[in-house]
């Protein structure tokens, strides 16, 4: 009896670490109950060896069996998230390239939107004449006119061709293509363009003949001389007040560096938005390597009606236009008369309309080459000259009005009873358009004003019961 003893025993043992294997082999974290009741039966004595291992063998083949077929589904399983994973991917891909092109293709969407918009308004605001300030609202011109003695005209201050512009947006090559050759296809189409430079009119007239420049003229004013930009400033009356006024984009490292070749007594004012910030940054980091970042002084914008006086403190304006750049080479900006109707002398470099104004009226001088030696030799004569300059500004300045175009644009848009201007840009605030509908009103004419506000809050009241504004909101 002590051999069978034995010999259950070594079985025994022999069968629990089989058993143990099987759970390891299967990796199974806790004993089924089926394992359960195969230990039970190996235990017991009254079973034999080959009844124990034939019971083993057939548990063992069974539960690989089952192991197998969840291996086999659990692959299958995997191979479809796999396979999902990969759509999810590749839809992902697409939403990104689809936002990617919504974002970069911005023009259209907003014109068709703009445009749809128009539509609603109708009935109300049709006209003898619909002015799109700029190309990118002629879409909406085009909708909105119902009877073809409706005439279109676009006010285009800017080449048409956003290549040339002094920051090329961030647009795809395919909607450059498409945006240039619409806006060519519209402006052949117009009644008349208005622009306001000589040369941007001969450019634009190879696509439309019937153009003339109505500049940006200041209405006539007197001007009151004040040094306010000089206590911004804190200056004394030795120092000498260099002014750019306006969006700056480039030029502006030139200037910098020419300060730092100019004494310690001239001073720069910046009444400008400088951009893109990475731009201004690079800006503030050269002056202060140059030593001049404390000569610098950044000014915020002062109201349109209080511009000339506030400028008329400083002691030279710089146009900062740069003629390598087409849209500036034809350009004819208002800093100009601003700083002509602020009595400044005026220092540019070579462009056709802006040159032929200071040569003219002997306004200040040009500058010969771009850079830093050029702009100090250049701002050094004109301070030489600067009273004469000043009386020859404030002379200019009684010539160059708007009052002195008015006639020419209503004539121009053939003497309307009614006009409606259309623009994606703010017209609540955009001085030009405002002027004209100013003008066209007092010739008793009604104006609508259809705009898309920088402001969706903005309410505006004008004091003409002939102006009425539609504000449609933003996309």
């Amino acid at each position: 009896m002590e051999i069978v003893r034995k010999f259950a025993s070594r079985v025994i043992r022999k069968l629990k670490s089989l058993a143990k294997a099987f759970f390891d082999l299967t990796k199974y974290k806790s004993i089924s109950r089926s394992a359960l009741n195969f230990i039970k039966f190996a235990t017991n004595s009254n079973n034999s060896k080959g009844d124990v291992v034939t019971k083993l063998r057939n548990k063992i083949l069974a539960e690989s069996r089952i192991v197998n077929r969840n291996r086999e589904t659990i692959n299958v399983l995997r191979d479809r998230i796999q396979s999902k994973n990969k759509l999810i991917e590749k839809k992902n891909e697409i939403l990104k390239k689809k936002n990617y092109i919504a974002r970069h293709s911005w023009p259209i969407y907003k014109m068709v939107y703009f445009a749809e918009e128009c539509l609603q308004l109708n009935s109300d605001i049709q006209a003898d004449v619909f002015i799109a300030v700029t190309e990118m609202p002629l879409l909406s011109a085009f909708m909105l006119r119902d009877s073809t003695d409706s005439q279109i005209i676009c006010d285009i201050v800017e080449t048409p061709h956003v290549q040339d512009r002094s920051i090329k947006p961030l647009w795809l090559e395919s909607m450059f293509k498409y945006y240039d050759a619409a806006s060519e296809g519209f402006l052949t189409n117009c009644h008349g363009l208005l622009t306001v430079s000589n040369s941007l009119g001969a450019y634009l007239k190879k696509f439309n003949k019937n153009v003339i420049a109505v500049p940006n003229y200041r209405y006539a004013e007197k001007l009151e001389k004040t040094d306010d930009i000089r206590k911004k400033c804190n200056l004394n009356d030795n120092d000498t007040l260099i002014l750019i006024v306006g969006h700056v984009v480039i030029n502006l490292r030139v200037i910098i560096k020419t300060l730092s070749l100019l004494p310690n007594s001239f001073h720069l004012a910046l009444l400008s938005m400088i951009k893109p910030e990475a731009y201004l940054q690079g800006c503030r980091d050269l002056a202060k390597k140059l030593s001049v970042d404390k000569r610098i002084h950044y000014l915020d914008f002062v109201p349109y009606e209080s511009l000339t006086s506030f400028c008329s403190g400083a002691d030279i304006g710089l146009v900062m236009f740069n003629p390598s750049i087409p849209n500036h080479a034809f350009g004819l900006p208002n800093r100009i008369f601003d700083f002509i109707f602020s009595g400044l002398p005026i220092c540019s470099l070579d462009m056709q309309d802006i040159s032929s104004i200071i040569t003219k009226y002997n306004l200040g001088v040009i500058v010969e080459e771009h850079n830093p030696d050029a702009w100090k030799r250049a701002i050094l004569h004109a301070l030489k000259m600067k009273s004469e300059l000043r009386n020859n500004a404030i002379a200019a300045s009684t010539k160059l009005t708007w009052e002195n175009v008015e006639n020419k644009l209503y004539n121009f848009l053939g003497k309307p009873n009614s006009v409606t201007f259309v623009s994606l840009r703010d017209l609540t605030t955009y001085n030009r358009s405002n002027r004209m509908a100013k003008t066209l009103s007092a010739f008793g004419a009604t104006v609508n004003m259809v705009t898309i506000p920088a402001n969706i809050e903005a309410q505006p009241i004008s004091e003409d019961p002939k102006i009425r504004y539609y504000l449609v909101p933003p996309m």
